[in-house]
């Protein structure tokens, strides 16, 4: 076996053996994203980021097409009720939340190849794409995991994100307050 191999097989298994709890999430290829982007392992966290949208997208989008009419639940603490509406989103959480660790992961991977034009604006334009497809996805939630645990919104990230990356406001898609009332 290469040293290359062992030590991306090494890398890999401290990875996935890390705690991840801090963000929660039902779908593994998710679990294993987030662990490999807190590790710094960008490629990896693409890949495994990729493997959840891949799999998992056309269900989410259905999904959001089903809540199209729905209101959308205000972001922060969530009363009990919301708190089991948005849990109960859970593949279409987990897809959009994919999108934004496939888009800081290639963000990341953007900085790391800043002197490298080719590379540099590949991962960027990997960033911008997955960013976009979080857009599409504006009744996800996404647990932070915290107490008191608060929830946040993948479409208003990428649009955060979109914001720094490409100048354009994109935040009219996500349609939410950014402020949780009370």
């Amino acid at each position: 076996m290469s040293s290359k191999r062992l030590a991306f097989l090494l890398a890999s298994t401290t990875v996935l053996a890390m705690n991840s709890s801090s963000l929660i999430a039902q779908q593994p290829c998710l679990r294993t994203a987030w662990a490999f982007q807190k590790g710094h392992c960008y490629d990896a966290a693409i890949q495994a980021a990729e493997q959840c949208i891949q799999g998992f997208a056309r269900a989410a989008k259905q999904k959001e097409e089903k809540l199209q009419n729905v209101p959308l639940i205000t972001l922060g603490p969530l009363s009990p009720a919301n708190r089991v509406r948005a849990v109960g989103q859970g593949i279409l959480n987990d897809v959009a939340a994919a999108c934004i660790v496939k888009g800081e992961a290639a963000e990341a991977l953007a900085q790391n190849y800043s002197k490298n034009v080719l590379l540099h604006e590949g991962f960027t334009k990997i960033a911008i794409a997955a960013y976009e497809t979080a857009l599409v996805f504006r009744h996800a939630l996404v647990s932070d995991g915290k107490t008191p645990e608060t929830f946040w919104s993948p479409c208003l990230t990428a649009s955060d994100h979109l914001q720094v990356l490409t100048g354009q406001d994109r935040s009219k898609a996500c349609q939410r307050s950014r402020h949780p009332t009370k």
